[in-house]
């Protein structure tokens, strides 16, 4: 809170407790129908990796956005050099 003045108190606690519900749902369905030989088991990795960014990918705005309201990754961008030719 010191360091971000219009950081809004709670967003990233709400962040991380979406976070945990998102996956605690995750290993309930895990659980109830993912053993070995189910065909949620069987799924080839690059969907069962579009389906975990799916899942989680919406609360991520919660954690980045005061990184990006006060300019964090503008300031990153100018200590990485930069190459003309």
């Amino acid at each position: 809170m010191l360091s971000f003045p219009s950081y809004a108190l709670g967003t990233i606690s709400t962040f991380f407790v979406l976070q945990g519900l998102i996956s605690a749902g995750d290993a309930l369905v895990e659980k109830t129908v993912g053993g070995k030989g189910s065909w949620l088991y069987n799924l080839p990795t690059p969907v069962k990796c579009v389906c975990v960014l799916s899942a989680f990918s919406p609360t991520v705005p919660l954690f980045s956005n005061i990184w990006v309201e006060q300019g964090m990754f503008d300031l990153m961008a100018k200590m990485v050099p930069s190459v003309t030719f």
